[in-house]
């Protein structure tokens, strides 16, 4: 009898932990997406309303250094992929750095960008979690 109710607890707990996993990789992956997507709108913004008098120069050089960073960091946190996430958040840190010493509304830009560093870490303590909870069964 005390071995059926161990091996009940035992699934309890793992269902529980699954159930808990799954809502914290739920909220990752929504900071995660909120951030990369709220750099896409900032950067439109800022391309097609502020700088499109001041030439293609700018706009080109934008576009690599926090369009194409940020939609890396959107598959990433939908993937769940904390790789993705570095990769972006050290493509993106030299002009979000720049960026956020400017006085302007895109200086949220660069206080933005630390989040793809902060999903990507939190992933990979989650997912560590995870495996060592599988390994201790």
């Amino acid at each position: 009898m005390s071995i059926v109710v161990h091996n009940l607890n035992k699934l309890n707990s793992e269902s529980s932990g699954r159930f808990m996993n799954r809502q914290i990789n739920s909220i990752l992956k929504t900071i995660g997406v909120f951030s990369a997507l709220s750099i896409i709108l900032i950067w439109l913004y800022f391309t097609f309303s502020w700088i499109s008098n001041n030439g293609g120069q700018i706009i080109f050089s934008t576009f690599l250094m926090i369009f194409l960073p940020a939609c890396l960091a959107l598959v990433g946190s939908l993937k769940l992929k904390s790789t993705y996430l570095y990769v972006a958040f050290v493509w993106t840190l030299p002009a979000a750095l720049y960026i956020l010493l400017t006085p302007t509304f895109f200086r949220y830009i660069g206080f933005i960008t630390f989040f793809y560093l902060l999903v990507g870490i939190l992933i990979n303590i989650v997912s560590t979690k995870h495996n060592d909870m599988a390994t201790n069964k």
